[in-house]
């Protein structure tokens, strides 16, 4: 693909992407009865990314992304996306795109000109309209081998706008500036363009470089097109849209990118996966803050960067359960952390093959688990951070494959006994949430409320969870701190048995 665009200047994609959802929302954008309908290039500001769903979709289709990637490499950032309707409406004058000039897209993209034959953007438009019908049809002007006249140099600045010949986007006027070489070059241009007929869902590619221009729509029409354009990280292109970011604030984007895919969002300019700053713990603990939420799980996006674990430090201090394997690093990484999961085990990342493991088992446990490289091998190290010595050495037989034969003693024997002593024989520092759920309703509230002040978390944990449980009323208000300002996996949990409270409404609205 990528030599079809440098010997030709443009590629066309038939039918790459399915529109009929963002054709939708641009009708809704624009309608057909515009009183006021934008003249000159491009929307006024409307639906421009980040927009509505489909229109966002667009932005990041991996069908066009891929025939970027082909053409300018792997590493591209979006620098334009900006849905615009073309109205089949009389001109208003110089300004007028009804029936444009001839033009390249880099006058007002790059700071300096597109070097032949070393392609660092691509422009792109999506097709949402049938151009037979509509009209509108973009007309490009295909190179003809190394020594095409045309563009050759000083052709390409041989436009509107460049070199201090003042810009004029209608054609008529347009050419009223142009005389001598430079006017043949621009009628040879008009002589040689073809106009191809677009169908919903086709992509035009082309470089910026490239002479093309739009064609008027016919009366009573419109035309619904999105262009958009990539480029490398280290080109001069500049942004044209306004700051992505400028709309985080809301929810809808944050929820938007935290459903794409690394190589989508890398497109936006977010960090790859393999960026040095994942080794930051302040960077990971920054990003689960902002997109978690979301949906965004740091872990799963960083292991699809596959890069290598650190090295041993020096003087490391082994702990007993030590991992070794000659496997690459992230298939034996999901071989321990199939073993984990099958144990009832949740897992965080920290940073830098740095994971932390919890369970809400009968046995409350937390684990560290440190990757490291040493020669050939991966190595793992898993040291126990505090929890149930008994449950600790059932999941680390586990992890290597072994059967636990231990001894552990058993809290479960309790459901005969009288509420409130049902309550004092579960009152421990490794109590399970589903536990609590033995003591039953008719254990009085004051008693666990007591169990809130300067208790460890996994106690926090369980009572709230038996307070939810519980039918006799009691002051919500106390519980509603806890709602907020959760960052730890046991403060998650506690947050969300603080939530179902005052959502169910239990004391307030009853006493």
């Amino acid at each position: 693909m990528q030599r079809t665009f440098i010997q030709q200047g443009y590629v066309i994609l038939k039918q790459a992407v399915p529109v009929d959802a963002a054709l939708k929302e641009m009708c809704q954008h624009f309608p057909k009865g515009a009183a006021n309908p934008v003249q000159d290039f491009g929307s006024g500001g409307a639906a421009i990314f980040p927009s509505t769903p489909a229109l966002n979709e667009i932005s990041v289709h991996p069908t066009i992304l891929k025939a970027v990637r082909e053409i300018i490499g792997d590493d591209i950032r979006l620098r334009q996306s900006v849905p615009w309707a073309k109205y089949g409406v009389p001109s208003s004058g110089k300004s007028s795109n009804s029936d444009q000039r001839i033009h390249m897209d880099y006058g007002n993209n790059q700071w300096s000109m597109p070097e032949a034959g070393r392609p660092q953007a691509v422009a792109a438009i999506v097709y949402y309209s049938e151009t037979k019908t509509t009209g509108g049809a973009t007309a490009i002007v295909p190179r003809r081998g190394q020594d095409d006249p045309v563009y050759q140099w000083p052709a390409l600045a041989n436009m509107p706008g460049i070199g201090g010949i003042p810009f004029v986007n209608d054609r008529e006027h347009a050419e009223m500036n142009f005389e001598g070489r430079a006017a043949d070059i621009r009628q040879q241009c008009y002589a040689r363009e073809i106009m191809p007929v677009f169908e919903p869902g086709d992509v035009l590619l082309y470089g910026l470089d490239t002479w093309h221009r739009g064609t008027p729509v016919l009366p009573g029409h419109v035309r619904y097109t999105h262009n958009l354009m990539w480029s490398t990280p280290s080109s001069d292109v500049q942004q044209w849209n306004r700051g992505f970011l400028q709309k985080m604030y809301y929810g809808d984007f944050e929820k938007f990118i935290s459903a794409l895919e690394p190589h989508q969002l890398q497109t936006l300019g977010f960090p790859s996966p393999t960026n040095s700053r994942w080794l930051s713990k302040s960077f990971v603990t920054g990003i689960k803050a902002r997109y978690e939420w979301a949906g965004f799980h740091c872990m799963e996006y960083v292991h699809s960067g596959r890069a290598l674990p650190p090295p041993v430090p020096t003087l490391w201090h082994w702990a007993h359960l030590k991992l070794e394997s000659t496997d690459n690093p992230s298939d034996f990484r999901e071989q321990i952390f199939a073993k984990v999961r099958e144990r009832g085990m949740t897992i965080s990342m920290k940073h830098n093959w740095r994971y932390i493991f919890e369970t809400v088992t009968p046995y409350y446990i937390e684990a560290e688990c440190r990757f490291f490289t040493d020669g050939k091998q991966c190595v793992v190290d898993i040291n126990q951070l505090s929890g149930d010595r008994f449950e600790w050495a059932a999941i680390a037989s586990h992890i290597r494959g072994e059967t636990y034969r231990g001894w552990r003693p058993s809290l479960y024997q309790v459901k005969p006994l009288r509420a409130d002593k049902r309550l004092e024989a579960l009152i421990h520092p490794w109590m399970n949430e589903e536990l609590f759920d033995l003591i039953g309703p008719d254990v009085s509230p004051v008693k666990l409320l007591s169990l809130l002040n300067d208790a460890p978390p996994n106690i926090k944990r369980c009572t709230l969870r038996a307070l939810y449980r519980c039918d006799i009323p009691f002051d919500i208000s106390v519980v509603e701190p806890f709602t907020r300002g959760a960052t730890t996996f046991l403060e998650k949990r506690i947050q969300h048995w603080a939530n179902k409270i005052v959502q169910k409404g239990i004391g307030a609205a009853h006493l």
